[in-house]
């Protein structure tokens, strides 16, 4: 058998010059053309042209002069398709177009420099074990935004270092690459590094002064936010100062009637002034948002769940003996029985019980007042007899407490056992409960724990002895002007007699009964027993679906699959055959076809005819549903245009989390923003609105302001009197107004959504006022927090431009005690986590937006690209 390689070795010399053209012009041709793409069609074509001269004459006399025909004519031809893509402008400037290929190369180069100085950081560091890669961040040019954004930034910047003479030298391009890489890299390194990029010094030099030069401007030019303390005292007012408000909404929409029709020059004019910005609260825009349009299968579950049969009750016992575990009840163990026997006490107590008290309490260390005479009980406060504790059994008499005046000799009987007076006082305010209060000795000594105070002898006589510890009792005050025997305590323990009943007049307090213990686990009564056939059913019901679901997605898969190998001229019909073939499918498995119009994400979020906006991926774990992508996001999401479009016919899977319908949804068509033709569909529909909405506005706006002088013409009249024979638009049988107040609120309050920055403090967003219809802004706030003084009456639009609010200020806070606040919290205002630090923050972003806008408008920036579908 003949080697496969004699052909190589007959044409040995041959195959060898070949295969080294081919290398020279990989390492020289192909890697120019990486870093200049714009010379490929010439090449390309010359390239192709040369090969099919010499496959037309190749064996003729001729030979040389047809690859020379066919090389010049290709390079010709590819020229033509090169100026055709360099021509075309990406961005419009003051200083002339500027074209995609100009945008790519500028950030190329911006990348090449990043390149050098990744590798050459890493070659300084050789050898170490955790080089700082962190270190060379500050080094690295480029942004963090668009790379598109950030290359005509770059050019933009260019422009003007070429106006100010802005030069950098050589010096501090070497001293850029030695600071960058911590004085480290040797000079073998970096001629390496260049070897390996294919750049001469030169040209390193060149890419990194551009960029310095380009990034330096940039920072001198850019504005630098810094707050004031007056800026601070307005964050802190934003946040700390509360008002209400009363208002009446005077919606636009009810004056839409009385405006007449637009002509045709009217609404163009409109047309020509909006028809590049996207609408904005109450200003018109009529730049056309991303649409997509939409089929989808649906799976009702309300239908799959008559197929699935009942649960029976044997099916539930089942259940909830096999699941016994979840249906437990949960009761705590006593406490002690956490630690074991070793920590009880010696006789067994709980010794984490506080023991009883045998004395009232005021608060540690505080004798109880001096006095045993009862005041009379105030005319409603606290009703009900006084609780006392029970009487002593002491027999030892007390020394008599004098009174001031001289009392007559007291004729009062002693109470009897479980009865004793009481002194009520009320040290914490008539909010807490009567206080027990012990007397003291005459010299002002308190009593020592343990010990009685005998009554004086010739006024009381001995309480009976009892056995037994009486019950508390709640007894009703002793009059005024008598005296009762103080409550005694005594060490001894009483002796055993039959214990004596409580006397007439007097409530014996019971202590309540234990509560029965709960039984371990939940009885399976009838609420258990719905609640686990309705799990049951649910679950049986969700498994259901999800077998027709993944039936339909790979009858749905063989369907669609016809688009992707389609050519371009027959796409159109296939997308046909689709839908006929879906519709076919779904009627044959009892599912619903539908197809949507050309909608927004906006529009999709909020569809009522198409309920499939509202879904999100299906999750099997409930809670993490917020995690999980919205249908919206699945057609929007796409890091560019291309991607989004190779999404068609590529099925995605949602499910309603309200109603757990399912649904197999693909895009049919997809059309990106753009900015409109006065003749395109739908765009004079839409004109026409915003015409009327804008003249009804304006209606509207008069309306409210003579609401308003009204309201401020009332005097004494509340504004429901002033306002009750008053119509929304001033006509008779017109809607009446309604007046609403808010609750007190501030300018910013902090969000409920946690930050993503686990280190800062939630962020601050506008409070929700629901009965500010159509949401408050920023304008909003202006007006009521700064343009009205309190008690001041105004007029102010929603956020969305469809209301106007008569607004009054009331009970805002003071100012003057504000700013006292404020003067004491400096030492929080300036913490890096404080609210007012990330205001900070925002106005300087917002200042750099604005700049960056204020750039684009000096040069006239206009990017085409979003002018076209």
């Amino acid at each position: 058998m003949k080697s496969p390689f004699a052909v190589f070795r007959k044409h040995q010399k041959v195959l060898m010059v070949a295969l080294t053209g081919l290398a020279m012009f990989a390492f020289i041709v192909l890697d120019s053309l990486t870093q200049n793409m714009a010379a490929f069609p010439p090449i390309f074509g010359a390239l192709v042209g040369v090969g099919l001269g010499w496959l037309i004459v190749r064996n003729s006399k001729y030979t040389w002069v047809a690859l020379s025909v066919g090389g010049i004519a290709g390079a010709l031809i590819g020229l033509q398709f090169q100026t055709t893509s360099t021509t075309q402008a990406a961005v419009t400037t003051s200083f002339g177009s500027i074209t995609e290929v100009e945008l790519q190369n500028a950030a190329r180069r911006r990348e090449t420099v990043n390149q050098f100085l990744v590798q050459a950081f890493r070659a300084a560091h050789t050898g170490e074990e955790n080089p700082q890669m962190f270190m060379l961040q500050n080094y690295l040019f480029g942004g963090n935004g668009d790379p598109q954004q950030e290359a005509l930034m770059h050019m933009l910047m260019m422009r003007e270092a070429d106006k100010v003479n802005f030069y950098v030298s050589d010096q501090q391009v070497s001293d850029y690459i030695s600071q960058a890489t911590s004085n480290k890299l040797s000079g073998g390194d970096y001629i390496k590094i260049l070897r390996q990029m294919g750049l001469s010094d030169n040209e390193l030099f060149n890419l990194i002064r551009e960029q310095i030069a380009s990034q330096s401007l940039r920072r001198e030019l850019m504005p630098r936010y810094v707050a004031t303390p007056e800026n601070f005292w307005d964050y802190y007012q934003k946040m700390n100062v509360r008002q209400e408000l009363a208002t009446v909404s005077v919606a636009v929409e009810a004056f839409k009637s009385e405006v007449g029709e637009p002509t045709d020059d009217e609404l163009k004019a409109l047309f020509e002034e909006h028809r590049e910005n996207f609408p904005s609260g109450s200003d018109p825009g009529f730049r056309q948002p991303p649409r997509v349009k939409l089929a989808y299968l649906e799976v009702d579950y309300d239908t799959v769940a008559k197929s699935v049969p009942d649960v029976t009750d044997e099916e539930v016992k089942a259940y909830y003996e096999a699941n016994k575990e979840d249906y437990r009840n949960q009761t705590a163990d006593p406490f002690p029985s956490q630690f074991g026997e070793e920590m009880e006490g010696v006789d067994g107590a709980n010794p984490f019980e506080a023991p009883g008290l045998n004395a009232p309490m005021l608060a540690p260390g505080l004798p109880a007042p001096v006095g045993t005479d009862t005041p009379a009980t105030e005319t409603g406060d606290l009703p009900g007899p006084a609780m006392t504790p029970p009487a002593s059994t002491s027999e030892t008499p007390a020394p008599a407490t004098p009174s001031n005046p001289p009392q007559p000799e007291s004729t009062s009987t002693p109470a009897p056992d479980g009865t004793t007076s009481a002194i009520e006082t009320r040290p914490f305010g008539k909010s807490f409960a009567l206080i027990q209060d012990q007397p003291a000795p005459t010299d002002g000594t308190p009593a020592p724990a343990g010990t009685s105070t005998p009554p004086p002898a010739s006024t009381t006589t001995p309480a009976p002895e009892s056995t037994s510890k009486p019950a508390p009792a709640l007894t009703a005050p002793a009059p005024a002007g008598t005296s009762m025997p103080a409550p005694a305590t005594t060490t001894a323990p009483p002796p055993a007699t039959t214990s004596t009943p409580a006397p007439e007049g007097t409530t014996t307090m019971t202590p309540p009964a234990a509560a029965e213990p709960l039984p371990e686990f939940q009885p399976l009564d009838d609420a258990l027993k719905e609640r686990i056939r309705s799990q049951i059913k649910r679950e049986r019901v969700m498994a259901r679906i999800n077998e027709i679901t993944q039936s339909a997605r790979g009858g749905l898969f063989n369907i669609v699959a016809k688009y992707a190998n389609a050519d371009e001229d027959n796409k159109q019909e296939i997308a046909a055959e689709i839908q006929q073939a879906a519709q076919a499918y779904a009627k044959e498995n009892g599912l619903r076809y539908v197809e949507t119009p050309f909608l927004s994400p906006e529009e999709l979020q909020e569809s009522e005819d198409h309920p499939i906006g509202g879904s999100t991926e299906p999750i099997s774990i409930r809670f993490q549903r917020e995690n999980a992508r919205t249908v919206v996001e699945q057609h929007f999401s796409g890091p560019d245009l291309a991607s989004i479009e190779r999404q068609r016919y590529l099925i995605f899977d949602a499910e309603d989390p309200s109603t757990l319908n399912r649904f197999l949804h693909w895009q049919v068509a997809f059309k990106p923003q753009h900015v409109p033709t006065w003749d395109e569909e739908g765009v004079k529909e839409q004109v026409r609105e915003a015409w009327v909405t804008i003249k009804a506005r304006e209606l509207a706006h008069k309306r409210a302001d003579k609401i308003a002088e009204i309201l401020r013409n009332a005097e004494d009249q509340t504004w429901k009197e002033a306002l009750t024979d008053v119509t929304e638009t001033g006509k008779e049988g017109g809607q009446k107004l309604n007046v609403a107040y808010t609750s007190p609120f501030t300018w910013l309050t902090r969000s409920s959504a946690a930050n993503p920055n686990p280190f800062a403090p939630p962020p601050l967003e506008l409070p929700e006022l629901p009965m500010i219809f159509g949401g408050i802004s920023e304008d909003f706030m202006e007006t009521v927090f700064r343009d009205l003084e309190p008690g001041e009456i105004g007029v102010t639009e929603s956020a969305d431009g469809r209301y106007l609010h008569v607004v009054r200020v009331d009970n805002r806070t003071d100012l003057e005690e504000a700013r006292a606040s404020f003067l004491a919290a400096q030492g929080s205002l300036f913490s890096p986590f404080s609210p007012f630090q990330m205001m900070t923050y925002e106005d300087s972003r917002n200042l750099v937006r604005q700049w960056n806008s204020d750039i684009y408008e000096k040069y006239e920036v206009k990017w085409v690209e979003n002018e076209s579908e």
